[in-house]
C-alpha cells in the first residue's frame, strides 16, 4: 500500500498540473470505487474548479469551488495517473476529464481503492479522516508532541508505528525502517522505550519520510507517479525487503518475522527487544 511519501509524490505532481483547473466531464468504470455514487459525482463535479490540492496522511484531499471535497486513498494499488501505460489502461476505474481537455485517470488493479465527494461539512466523518491522528510532514510535529501522543500507550512498538489514529501516513516498509534506524526491535513493548529512545524515533520518523519523498516514493510492487514513473526510495532502503541480505552495520544476516500481521524485517544484533 502507498504509504505517507508516495502519496506526498502523488500530491505534488498533480497540484502544479489541475489546480486552478475546472471539471467538464465524469466517468465511471467501476461504480463501487467512488462514494457515495457515481450519480453524486455526475451532477456535482461539472463546473467545480479545484481550488486546493493537500494531503494528510495516505489520503488526497482536493478542494472544489461550491465547498466541495474530493478525498482519494490509493489503497493497495489505486494510481492517478495523466498518461496510464498500455498494461494499466484496462484497469483504469475513472476518468476526470478538465475544461482544457487534461484527463486525470484512476487506474486500480484490485478496485480497493475508493474515491469520495462529499460537502466540506461532512466528509471527514464519512472518509474516515476525523480518526486520524497527526501528520508528521503537513502538521506539528515536535518531540514532546511525540512523548505526550505515546505517554499513556501501551502494546507492540511496530503496532503503533502502523496505527493511523495516532500517527498517519505510516505503513509496513517505513515502520521496519524508523525501527532499524533507532536499533529498537519491532516487536518491543513500547512502554518500555526511553525518552532517549523517543528522541531518536522522532528523528528517525522524519528522516525516513523526508528521504522517501526526496527520492519519490519507494516502488516495492505497484506504485508508480502520475507519470508511470517508478520511486527511488527501493535503492536505499536499509532493512526492508533485505531478508538473507547482509546488514549494512554490522554484517549479520537480516531476519524476517511477522509482527502486527505484517512481514517484518530486523537485525538480531543491531535491534535491542525490549520487553
Amino acid at each position: 500500500m502507498p504509504e505517507l511519501p508516495e502519496v506526498e509524490t502523488v500530491v505534488r505532481e498533480i497540484r502544479p498540473e489541475i489546480m486552478g483547473k475546472k471539471f467538464w466531464k465524469f466517468q465511471a468504470f467501476n461504480k463501487s470505487t467512488f462514494l457515495p455514487s457515481v450519480e453524486v459525482f455526475e451532477s456535482i463535479l461539472p463546473g467545480k474548479v479545484v481550488k486546493e490540492v493537500r494531503r494528510k496522511g495516505k489520503y488526497i484531499v482536493i478542494e472544489l469551488s461550491g465547498d466541495y471535497i474530493i478525498v482519494v486513498h490509493l489503497r493497495m494499488t489505486g494510481m492517478l495517473l495523466f498518461k496510464p501505460s498500455e498494461r494499466l489502461k484496462k484497469f483504469v476505474r475513472g476518468e476526470f476529464t478538465f475544461s482544457d481537455a487534461k484527463k486525470l485517470l484512476f487506474s486500480d488493479i484490485r478496485k480497493f481503492g475508493k474515491i469520495w465527494l462529499y460537502h466540506w461539512s461532512e466528509y471527514l466523518e464519512k472518509t474516515g479522516m476525523s480518526k486520524l491522528g497527526v501528520d508528521p510532514i503537513v502538521e506539528k510535529f515536535d518531540l514532546q508532541l511525540l512523548e505526550k501522543l505515546y505517554l499513556k500507550q501501551k502494546g507492540i512498538f511496530k503496532n503503533k508505528l502502523l496505527d493511523q489514529s495516532i500517527i498517519a501516513g505510516i505503513g509496513n516498509i517505513y515502520a521496519d525502517e524508523i525501527a532499524f534506524r533507532i536499533g529498537i526491535h519491532p516487536s518491543s513493548r513500547l512502554e518500555k522505550l526511553t525518552k532517549a529512545d523517543l528522541s531518536k524515533l522522532h528523528q528517525a520518523i522524519l528522516d525516513c519520510l523526508n528521504e522517501g519523498i526526496a527520492n519519490n516514493g519507494t516502488t516495492i510492487s505497484d506504485f508508480v507517479g502520475t507519470r508511470g514513473d517508478a520511486g527511488k526510495n527501493q535503492d536505499y532502503l536499509r532493512i526492508y525487503g533485505r531478508t538473507g541480505d547482509p546488514c549494512y552495520v554490522c554484517g549479520t544476516i537480516i531476519q524476517k518475522t511477522r509482527v502486527a500481521g505484517r512481514g517484518t524485517y530486523f537485525c538480531v544484533k543491531c535491534q535491542r527487544l525490549l520487553s
